[in-house]
């Protein structure tokens, strides 16, 4: 029961960074399109090191569900996307909670000398 609850509150942790991550990541893009339209005259900018850490930061968190369902994350609507970050999340979750399982597990005892 410990492990299912480890689980439930990762993939939430996970899911809400992700959600955020996303939220930033789309706001940069939002406002650097209205620097290129209004300030820049529709000319490139340069990316910031904010959008390059937001962009990278959801590759690397997003990895489990790109790989498996690479067609349905790109093709996503809303719905499909939040979804899709849900059960990343959850894969996440799992690795970690397992990891966590296996590490306690093992740990020796501590036994107390006298």
């Amino acid at each position: 029961m410990r492990l299912v609850k480890t689980i439930a509150w990762l993939t939430l942790a996970f899911w809400l960074v992700q959600s955020l991550a996303f939220i930033a990541l789309f706001a940069s893009s939002f406002s650097d399109l209205i620097v290129r339209l209004f300030i820049a005259l529709g000319a490139p900018v340069p990316r910031t090191s904010l959008e390059a850490f937001l962009s990278g930061a959801m590759n690397v968190l997003s990895w489990p569900v790109r790989a498996l369902f690479s067609s349905t994350w790109s093709q996503a609507n809303t719905i499909t996307a939040i979804l899709l970050l849900a059960l990343n999340s959850l894969i996440w979750a799992i690795l970690i909670a397992m990891i966590q399982f296996f590490l306690k597990r093992n740990q020796p005892s501590k036994m107390s000398h006298s």
